[in-house]
């Protein structure tokens, strides 16, 4: 039986196979590679996007200058330190008052409380001298190494021309000694009248 396809019906048939082969090799193969490729190059973008957003905050980071941060850490512990010594400050308080001939009348402490991450211990005292020692006082707790914050400052007039002053102010620490000076075992409180 003898083949009744031409010669131009053989390359028409080829042409077509080809066309179908590639068609086929289109959709079964190079589109799918194709949108594998599409996502990884998106994927690739977007790592390249997070590296370099990583290298800049790094790059931010490595500019903070550490050496000045850990001196501010330091002045910070000085003004607020980890332990409160509160008794070591109430002598100091005395301290700088018997330095001005000022006389302590009452002196009077609170709980320590927490207020943000510190814990703050509020003290109320009376003095009584002349006024130029008075406003030395108040610079002196004004410019203190550690935190004092004084909240209120009253004078009213006493004996002999001199002045009566309360000074409410409050001192920070990380923590306060759980025995404060007025519950110290075996001892009366000093600043009581």
């Amino acid at each position: 039986m003898a083949s009744k396809l031409t010669t131009q019906h053989k390359w028409i048939i080829a042409i077509i196979a080809v066309i179908i082969i590639n068609v086929a090799v289109w959709f079964f193969g190079l589109s799918p590679a194709l949108e594998g490729v599409k996502s990884a190059q998106a994927e690739l973008d977007a790592r390249q996007g997070k590296r370099d957003s990583l290298q800049q905050r790094l790059d931010e980071l490595n500019a903070i200058d550490t050496v000045a941060l850990e001196q501010e850490l330091e002045v910070q512990r000085i003004r607020i330190p980890q332990v409160g010594l509160l008794a070591e400050f109430i002598t100091e308080l005395e301290k700088v008052a018997l330095g001005e001939k000022l006389v302590v009348d009452r002196l009077s402490i609170s709980e320590p409380s927490a207020r943000e991450q510190f814990m703050v211990t509020s003290i109320s005292i009376n003095l009584t001298g002349q006024y130029p020692a008075l406003v030395k006082y108040l610079t002196f707790l004004e410019n203190h190494s550690r935190l004092v914050i004084v909240d209120s400052a009253s004078f009213r007039a006493a004996s002999d021309g001199k002045l009566q002053c309360t000074i409410d102010l409050d001192i920070f620490a990380e923590d306060f000694d759980p025995i404060t000076p007025h519950k110290a075992p075996g001892r009366d409180n000093p600043f009581r009248l």
